[in-house]
């Protein structure tokens, strides 16, 4: 349910690479979503049951950007993922602060050296 609600993943196909795909997750991530997003995960920590299908939600929306990382030849994808992907979700669950593009581009930089 809470996969139905929320706006899909974006599609790595739409090109901009990494930091593209960034942009469009922050982007995604509008206050609804946030709430929408916490509430299994906190939810989970008690319930086996939940716990599983949360799992297998985040790795449905982290295989993207995995794919996107993998794809482009960089090691150690899942320090990467967690890297840039938890950045995102920092600034924008966390911290409810805007995500530019200039922000990502300085992000993957520092990242992807």
């Amino acid at each position: 349910a809470v996969a139905a609600a929320l706006p899909p993943v974006p599609d790595p196909a739409e090109g901009g690479g990494v930091g593209g795909y960034l942009c469009a997750l922050a982007d995604s991530l509008d206050a609804r979503s946030v709430t929408l997003i916490s509430a299994p995960r906190c939810s989970s920590r008690s319930d086996p049951a939940l716990a599983a299908l949360n799992r297998d939600f985040v790795r449905r929306r982290r295989e993207p950007l995995r794919a996107l990382l993998a794809a482009a030849g960089h090691d150690d994808v899942d320090t990467l993922l967690a890297a840039l992907g938890g950045a995102v979700l920092y600034w924008r669950m966390i911290a409810g602060e805007p995500v530019d593009r200039a922000a990502i581009d300085r992000l993957v930089a520092r990242v992807l050296r």
